[in-house]
């Protein structure tokens, strides 16, 4: 079931309302992977020198690499985005498709990737919103993607240190109670650099 995440009913604000959501979520995401607070960001927080929308959709690229497809709709997105955010004479989907021959492929893809039976038959203004809130949930999904994978990364990487940790002491006491060796660390450590020596 798609969802507006805007309250509006109006084509510039439900479009700028889902811009503003997947651009925090976006922020989020890539502090989360590189793993600086958000709220000491200065290229990612909320001041007049943080990055742009693109800029950051282009950073999630680089850091993680998207499918084609998925590179394609973010592309998408983001000339929406663009259009409906500075060009005040667009006001309507119509509006928006008809400043530009070349957003006739933006609305092809549009269709290509979301168009149903259920939604055929709606006038061109509901339909297309419609497959606008497809597009805004598609990117919203492909970011959850990526936070939920970040953050079961972080537990198993959290375990699997744990369990390194547990399986290192507990060498380390059979080292001693076997060798004699009391500083297993020092041992460790002097073992490792006379081989790079």
């Amino acid at each position: 079931m798609i969802y507006s995440f805007s309250k509006s009913d109006i084509t510039r604000y439900i479009v700028l309302d889902h811009s503003l959501l997947i651009e925090e979520i976006t922020s989020e995401t890539i502090c989360k992977l590189l793993g600086i607070d958000i709220l000491d960001s200065k290229a990612l927080g909320h001041n007049s020198g943080s990055l742009s929308f693109y800029q950051k959709v282009l950073l999630i690229k680089d850091v993680i690499g998207v499918d084609s497809e998925m590179a394609k709709k973010i592309e998408v997105f983001s000339q929406i985005r663009n259009k409906f955010a500075h060009l005040r004479k667009i006001e309507t989907w119509r509006d928006f498709f008809s400043i530009s021959k070349t957003y006739s492929n933006i609305e092809r893809n549009l269709k290509n990737w979301y168009q149903t039976e259920e939604n055929i038959d709606l006038d061109f203004e509901n339909n297309t919103r419609l497959l606008y809130f497809h597009l805004t949930e598609d990117l919203f999904m492909f970011l959850v993607k990526i936070n939920s994978y970040y953050e079961f990364n972080q537990r198993n990487s959290k375990q699997e240190i744990h369990h390194n940790n547990a399986l290192f002491e507990f060498m380390k006491k059979k080292l001693s109670d076997e060798l004699g060796i009391d500083d297993i660390d020092e041992a460790y450590f002097n073992r490792y650099s006379d081989e790079i020596e």
